[in-house]
């Protein structure tokens, strides 16, 4: 069986859905939803530090692509990323 996931979209002009509408005539559609956070990660170092809503958001896209998240970025330094073994 083939997989298609949609990552991303182009909703400019030149887009206007194409994307979209060309998969939605191929395949039906699962969505998703899962609660957001509004606390600001990008001081956070361990796993325990995340938001309890940013874990669980991560768990899920994990057991969705059935494959653990070993590295979480929370900014654009180095020291910004979270390493979970």
């Amino acid at each position: 069986m083939t997989v298609t996931a949609v990552v991303g979209a182009q909703w400019g002009d030149e887009g206007k859905g194409r994307v979209i509408d060309h998969l939605a005539s191929r395949a039906g559609m699962v969505i998703r939803f899962q609660g957001g956070w509004r606390t600001d990660t990008s001081g956070c170092r361990r796993w325990d530090d995340l938001p309890a809503e940013a874990r669980a958001y991560l768990e899920r896209i994990a057991g969705l692509a059935a494959a653990p998240i070993r590295f979480v970025s929370v900014g654009p330094e180095r020291s910004q990323i979270i390493v979970r073994c």
